[in-house]
C-alpha cells in the first residue's frame, strides 16, 4: 500500500477528522484512509480490501501456528 501525507488542511477540517476519528475509535489516519476508500472505490469494502492485500502473505510454520484455534468447546463465563 502507498503513503499519503497531507499538509495545509484547515484546522476546522482537522478537528471534525478528529472528532469522526474519536466516535468511532480509530485514529485520525484509520480514519482518514475510511474516508478516503470510501469516496473513492464505494463499492469496496475495507475488510474485504485488507483480507485481499493479506492473501498473497506467505507465512512460516512458525508464524501461522499463532492463528490455530483452541478445539477446546467454549467454557461459560461469569459476568
Amino acid at each position: 500500500m502507498g503513503e499519503l501525507e497531507i499538509g495545509g488542511l484547515p484546522a476546522e477540517v482537522l478537528r471534525a477528522l478528529e472528532h469522526q476519528a474519536d466516535s468511532n475509535h480509530r485514529s485520525i489516519e484509520d480514519e482518514a484512509r475510511v474516508i478516503l476508500i470510501q469516496a473513492l472505490l464505494p463499492g469496496v469494502r475495507l475488510g474485504s480490501m485488507l483480507a485481499d492485500s493479506g492473501r498473497g502473505v506467505e507465512l512460516t510454520e512458525e508464524e501461522s501456528a499463532g492463528f490455530d484455534r483452541d478445539p477446546s468447546p467454549p467454557r461459560e463465563i461469569d459476568l
